[in-house]
C-alpha cells in the first residue's frame, strides 16, 4: 500500500500515520499502511509510550494522548500524503469496527479530507444525523456540507436521492445557526434532483425550505406564495409524514406573520391526548414558539410550562443552543407579567447559553429585553447602557424579527413621552413605518396603536384616532396577542372617556377586564382599576364551564373530553400543569396511570422530583378529601429548573362510592396560586369527570363484547377457510401461505419429497397433507418413525420379516413399505437411520424391489411415493460420513422447508385458538377466550419446541385453569431468540467459535484465494492476531 505514494515526503511516515488516528488504533492496521515489519512498528510505538506521547491500551493497540505533538507531526505531512492516508484509514475502520455509532464518526473524521463516491457520502451523511442527534450541529453542517460538495459532480438516481436527504438535513440545521449564503441555491438544486426524479413529496418539502429561506431574507410575499402553493398540494398528496412536517413549517410561518393564535390551533390539531415527551412530537424550535404562542394567547402557565419542559429537555441533553432560545422565551413571558426579577434571572442564563454557543440573534434578542427589563425596573442608566449595546451589535439596523416583540416600540413610546431619556438612533416613527411594512399582524396592531398615541399628541381629530385605534385592535384580535389586544382596548377606553363618551368607555373598559386572566391583573391601570373591578369574574368561570361542555359534546374522542376538563381548570385556576391520574389498587404504593394531562407527561409522573407531588396525591386517594399545598419561595441563587412545585391542588375521583383517582393541578412558578374556593371548583369538575368515566366504561364494555363476537365470527370463518383444503395446518401468515403453495405442487408431481424443519413444526401433517391432495390419495398413507427405532428393529419394521427369521419371530410380519404399495411412505427423522438401513433403503428406490428379512432369495415389489422428513441439516452430515449422499440426492427432489412457529409469529393466535377450543371442549372448561395479556405472552415467546410445544402449553393451561380465567403456566422466557435463556454465549466466545469454523472449511489455510482470512473478509494479518489473542492452534497431524 505504502508504494502509491512517496512516504518519504514526510519526517516519519509512521508517526504521521499515528497521529492521524483520534482514537486507538492496532499494530496490524499500522503494518497494513504502512508495510514494516511488525518487530519495527512495536519498537518504535513502545518508545513513544515511554516518553509519555502514546499509551498501550491492549497487547496489540494503542492510542495517542499528547496533542502537541499530534499537531507537531501532522504538520510535518504533506497534503498529498495526508490524503492517501485518510483514504486508507477510513477503509480499514470500515471494515475492521464494529458498526454503531462511534465507527460511524471516526470514520467521517477521515472522509472529511478526502473526495468520496456516493458510498463515502453515505456515512457521512450517518455522522451528520448522528451530531445533529447530539445537538452538535456545527459538526453536522461539516458533514452535510462535504457531502453536497463531493456530490456536485456527480448524476443518478442514487446520488439524486442522496443529495436530496443530504440538502433537507442541512437546511434543517440552519434552524439552530446563522444561514449560509449558498443554502438556497443548494436547495434549488436539490428541487431540480427531485423535479428527476418525479419524487412530489421531497420536491414539497424542498419548496417549504426554499420559502423559509425566502422569509429570512425578507421576501415576505414570494415566501408566502410558495408556502402556500407547497403546504396546499402536500394536504392533496395526504401524506402523514408530509402533514408533520408541513405542520411544524406551519408554525414558523404563522409566527412570523403574526398569528399566534393560529400556531396554537395548528399545534393542538396534531397534539397527542398525554405527551409521551416533553417536547412532544414537534421540532424542538417549533415546541419553544409553541410555547410562547401559548403565554401570548393568555395561557400564560400552560406557555410556561411548556418553554420550561424544552428548556430542561435542552439542558439534559446537553443542547444549550436550544436552551437559550427557551429561557429568553421564559424570560418574555416573565418581562409581560411584570416579574421582573424572574425575567432577569431567566434572559441571565438564556444569555450565558447563546454566548457558549454561539447564538448571536437569541443573544443581541437578550440585550434589547434586558434593556426593557431595566426600564420597567426604573433603572434607566442600565437600561440605556444595554440599548447601546443592542444597536451596536446589530450595527445599528433593527432585525426584522425584533419587531414581533413590543420593546422597541414601548421604549421609543417612553422616550416620547419623557419617561425615557432619548436615544438618536431610535426613531418610534421609523419603527412604525417598519411595522406597517412588513406582512405581519401583530406588528400591524402595534404600528397602529403608536400611531393613534402620535396622533393625540398632535392633535388628531377624534375620528382618526377612533379610526387608528379600531384598526389595531382589528389585527391584534386576528393575531390573537391578548396584552397587545388588552393595552390597544384600554387605550380606546381611556380615549372614550377623556372624550365624554363613558358608555362607549366603559364597554371597551369591561371586555378588557374580562379577557384577562388573575395573572394579567397588573396591566389595568390604576386610573381606570375602580371602573374595571366591577367585572362578574363569576360569570368568567361561567364562560369557561359552558365553553367546555360545548367542547365535550362536540369531541367523539373519549381522552380528548378528559383532556378539555384538565386544560379549563388550568385556564380558570390559573395551574401551569394538570392530569387526571387513575390508581392502581393491587400495587402498594398504587401505581399512578395517567388518562388525560396538560403540559405533565407519564415520564415526569414517575420521576423521582416528583415524590413530593406524589405523596400528596396518595395521601388524597386515603383520605378521600382535596388538599391544597404550598411551598416557600425558591432561595435566591437556586437554579432556573422549575423542579421545586409552589402550588398544588388534589381532589379526589370516585367510582362506585371508591376513590380511583384525582384531579391534580399544580404551579411550579407562584406560590399561593389555589383558594380554598378552587377545591369546591375542582370537585364539581371531578363530578363531570366521574359521568365521562362512567360512560365510557361503559362503552369499553359494550364494545368489548362486540369484539369477542366479531373475533369469535372471524376465528371460525379463518379456520373453515383454511381447515377446508388443508385439514390441520392453521396459519394465514406468508411463511406458512408460501409452504402451502409448495405442498400443491408436491402433490401434483407423484415424485420423492424432502420435508425440512425444527422439531414440533408439524412435518407429518405436511406430509398427509401432500398425500390427500396427490393422485395416490386413496392409498394408504403409512408412517415410519425412524428415531423411535432400534437398528435390527427399523429392518424388521421397513421391510418385515418371515416366522423364525430371528428370535421372537413367531409370525410373518408384512413390512411399511410393503403396506404402502399404491400409497405413500412417510418416514419421520430419516437422518436417524444407520449407513446399513440407507443402503438398503437406496436400493429399494432405486429398484421398488425388496426383500423381508430372513425371506431367503423371495423378491417382493411395492410401489409407492416417499415423503421423508427430518430437522438434521443433512448436507452437514453428509460431510461428517454419517448420511449417504447418493440417497440424499434421490430423496431431496422437491424440498419443502417448514418455518419455524417464531418465524411466522402472526399464525400463533390462530394455532392457539385451535388448541384452546380443542381442550376447552375435551375437558368441558367454561372459560370463552384467551386473554389479550396471556395471548401477547404467546405471541412473544419463542417457543423452541414449536407448535408442538404450543400445543401442550395450551392444553396444561386448560387443565389447570379454574373457574372462567383462562391462565397460562409454566412458559420460559420470551424473546430468548434460542428458547434457551440460560445458555448464551459471550462475544469472545462466538469469535473464537466463527473463527475456528472458518479454519475448519479451509483445512487450516489462512493465507491466499480460500483462506480462512478469505472467508472471513479480514486481513491474514489481522486474523493471525486474533488467533494468538484467543490462544487457537492447529491441532496435531493425525
Amino acid at each position: 500500500m505504502q508504494s502509491e505514494i512517496d512516504l518519504h515526503n514526510t519526517t516519519n511516515p509512521l508517526l504521521s500515520i499515528i497521529a492521524m488516528f483520534e482514537g486507538e488504533f492496532s499494530i496490524d492496521w499500522i503494518e497494513e499502511l504502512t508495510g514494516m515489519k511488525p518487530s519495527s512498528i512495536l519498537s518504535l510505538l513502545e518508545e513513544q509510550t515511554h516518553v509519555g506521547i502514546l499509551t498501550r491500551k491492549t497487547p496489540a493497540t494503542y492510542v495517542m494522548v499528547d496533542p502537541e505533538s499530534r499537531v507537531k507531526w501532522l504538520n510535518g505531512t504533506a497534503s498529498d500524503a495526508k490524503e492517501f492516508y485518510h483514504q486508507n484509514i477510513a477503509h480499514i475502520l470500515i471494515r475492521e469496527l464494529p458498526d454503531d455509532d462511534s465507527k460511524v464518526l471516526k470514520i467521517s473524521q477521515h472522509l472529511l479530507h478526502i473526495p468520496n463516491d456516493g458510498k463515502g457520502c453515505r456515512w457521512l451523511l450517518r455522522a451528520g444525523k448522528i451530531h445533529s442527534r447530539t445537538f452538535n450541529y456545527q459538526k453536522a453542517g461539516e458533514c452535510f456540507a462535504k457531502i453536497l460538495h463531493d456530490l456536485a459532480g456527480l448524476s443518478g438516481d442514487d446520488e439524486d436521492k442522496l443529495f436530496i436527504e443530504t440538502a433537507i438535513d442541512y437546511s434543517n440545521s440552519f434552524a439552530r445557526g446563522t444561514t449560509p449564503p449558498q443554502i438556497l441555491s443548494l436547495l434549488q438544486e436539490a428541487s431540480e434532483r427531485a423535479n428527476r426524479l418525479k419524487a412530489q413529496s421531497q420536491i414539497l418539502l424542498i419548496e417549504m425550505h426554499i420559502a423559509k429561506f425566502e422569509w429570512v431574507r425578507f421576501e415576505f410575499d414570494k415566501a408566502l406564495e410558495r408556502f402556500g402553493r407547497a403546504f396546499a398540494r402536500m394536504q392533496e398528496l395526504g401524506d402523514a409524514d408530509l402533514t408533520t412536517a408541513a405542520t411544524s413549517f406551519s408554525t414558523y410561518f404563522l409566527f412570523w406573520q403574526g398569528r399566534f393564535r393560529d400556531v396554537i390551533e395548528n399545534y393542538e390539531k396534531s397534539a397527542p391526548d398525554v405527551l409521551r415527551h416533553p417536547v412532544g412530537h414537534f421540532p424542538i424550535l417549533a415546541s419553544t414558539i409553541v410555547g410562547h404562542c401559548y403565554a401570548i394567547v393568555g395561557q400564560v402557565t400552560q406557555g410556561l410550562g411548556m418553554l420550561d419542559a424544552v428548556r430542561n429537555y435542552c439542558l439534559e441533553g446537553g443542547d444549550l443552543y436550544l436552551a437559550s432560545y427557551a429561557g429568553w422565551g421564559i424570560g418574555m413571558v416573565m418581562l409581560s407579567l411584570g416579574q421582573i426579577e424572574d425575567a432577569i434571572r431567566y434572559l441571565s442564563s438564556a444569555s450565558k447559553e447563546a454566548k457558549k454557543t454561539g447564538n448571536q440573534l437569541v443573544g443581541n434578542s437578550v440585550r434589547l429585553a434586558f434593556a426593557y427589563a431595566h426600564y420597567l425596573g426604573g433603572d434607566n442608566r442600565q437600561a440605556i447602557r444595554y440599548v447601546r449595546q443592542f444597536l451596536r451589535d446589530s450595527g445599528g439596523v433593527v432585525q426584522v424579527h425584533l419587531l414581533l416583540y413590543p420593546y422597541l416600540s414601548e421604549l421609543s413610546w417612553a422616550m416620547e413621552t419623557g419617561d425615557f431619556p432619548a436615544i438618536p438612533e431610535l426613531s418610534l416613527e421609523r419603527i412604525i413605518n417598519q411595522m406597517l411594512s412588513i406582512r405581519n399582524v401583530f406588528a400591524r396592531g402595534t404600528a397602529f396603536r403608536y400611531q393613534a398615541l402620535m396622533g393625540q399628541r398632535k392633535g388628531w381629530s377624534n375620528a382618526k384616532v377612533v379610526r387608528s385605534l379600531k384598526l389595531s385592535a382589528r389585527y391584534h384580535e386576528k393575531s390573537g396577542d391578548l396584552i397587545a389586544h388588552t393595552k390597544t382596548k384600554l387605550e380606546l377606553a381611556r380615549h372614550y372617556l377623556s372624550t365624554g363618551n363613558d358608555e362607549l368607555g366603559r364597554k371597551e373598559l369591561h371586555e378588557a377586564a374580562e379577557a384577562l386572566t388573575p395573572a394579567h391583573a397588573s396591566l389595568i391601570p390604576d386610573d381606570l382599576r375602580a371602573i374595571a373591578l366591577s367585572r362578574n369574574s363569576e360569570g368568567t368561570i361561567l364562560d369557561e364551564v359552558l365553553k367546555m361542555a360545548k367542547d365535550m359534546v362536540a369531541t367523539h374522542d373519549d381522552r380528548k373530553r378528559l383532556q378539555h376538563i384538565v386544560a379549563t381548570i388550568n385556564r380558570i385556576t390559573g395551574a401551569e400543569r394538570g392530569a387526571l391520574l387513575f390508581a392502581d389498587p393491587g400495587v402498594i404504593p398504587p401505581t399512578l396511570l395517567l388518562r388525560a394531562s396538560k403540559n405533565l407527561t407519564a415520564e415526569e409522573v414517575n420521576d423521582p422530583s416528583f415524590l413530593a407531588s406524589r405523596r400528596i396525591i396518595e395521601e388524597v386517594l386515603v383520605s378521600g378529601r382535596g388538599h391544597i399545598s404550598e411551598t416557600a419561595p425558591v432561595e435566591e441563587g437556586i437554579s432556573c429548573s422549575r423542579k421545586i412545585v409552589r402550588s398544588s391542588i388534589c381532589v379526589p375521583i370516585t367510582l362506585d362510592g371508591k376513590v380511583a383517582g384525582v384531579l391534580y393541578h399544580e404551579n411550579r412558578l407562584l406560590a399561593k396560586a389555589f383558594k380554598k374556593s378552587d377545591l369546591d371548583l375542582l370537585s364539581y369538575f371531578a363530578a363531570i369527570a366521574t359521568l365521562d368515566l362512567v360512560n365510557q366504561i361503559a362503552q369499553q364494555e359494550i364494545e368489548r363484547l362486540r369484539k369477542n363476537d366479531r373475533e369469535d365470527e372471524d376465528f371460525h370463518e379463518k379456520e373453515h377457510v383454511e381447515t377446508c383444503r388443508f385439514g390441520d395446518i392453521v396459519g394465514t401468515s406468508p411463511a406458512i401461505q408460501q409452504v402451502l403453495t409448495q405442498v400443491s405442487q408436491a402433490a401434483e408431481i407423484d415424485t420423492n419429497v424432502l420435508i425440512l424443519g425444527e422439531t414440533g413444526v408439524g412435518k407429518n401433517l405436511i406430509a398427509e397433507a401432500i398425500h390427500r391432495h396427490s393422485p395416490r390419495r386413496n392409498g394408504p398413507f403409512v408412517t415410519v418413525q425412524c428415531s423411535a427405532l432400534t437398528e435390527s428393529l427399523i429392518t424388521s419394521e421397513l421391510f418385515g420379516h418371515e416366522k423364525g427369521a430371528f428370535t421372537g419371530a413367531t409370525n410373518r410380519q408384512i413390512g411399511r413399505i410393503e403396506l404402502a404399495n399404491t400409497g405413500t411412505l412417510f418416514l419421520d427423522e430419516i437422518g436417524d437411520l444407520s449407513l446399513e438401513v440407507q443402503s438398503r433403503l437406496l436400493r429399494v428406490l432405486q429398484s421398488k424391489e425388496f426383500e423381508r428379512v430372513g425371506g431367503g432369495k423371495e423378491t417382493l415389489t411395492s410401489d409407492f411415493r416417499l415423503i421423508a422428513a427430518t430437522n438434521r441439516d443433512l448436507e452437514s452430515e453428509i460431510e461428517l460420513k454419517t448420511f449417504r449422499k447418493d440417497l440424499y440426492y434421490r430423496i431431496n427432489v422437491i424440498p419443502v422447508l417448514i418455518p419455524a412457529l417464531r418465524e411466522r409469529r402472526e399464525d400463533i393466535p390462530l394455532l392457539a385458538n385451535h388448541f384452546f377450543r380443542i381442550f376447552k371442549d375435551k375437558y368441558e372448561k367454561t372459560f370463552d377466550r384467551i386473554p389479550d395479556d396471556e395471548m401477547q405472552k404467546l405471541v412473544e415467546y419463542d417457543w423452541p419446541g414449536n407448535i408442538r410445544q404450543l400445543e401442550n402449553v395450551i392444553q396444561r393451561a386448560v387443565v389447570l385453569s379454574r373457574g372462567t380465567h383462562f391462565k397460562l403456566y409454566s412458559l420460559g422466557k420470551a424473546g430468548s431468540g434460542t428458547g434457551r435463556p440460560d445458555t448464551f454465549a459471550t462475544l469472545v466466545e462466538n469469535e473464537r467459535c466463527h473463527i475456528l469454523e472458518a479454519l475448519k472449511r479451509s483445512a487450516w489455510k489462512i493465507h491466499g484465494p480460500g483462506g480462512a482470512a478469505a472467508i472471513l473478509a479480514i486481513n491474514p494479518s489481522t486474523l493471525s492476531s486474533r488467533m494468538r489473542k484467543l490462544g487457537i492452534r492447529r491441532p496435531p497431524a493425525g
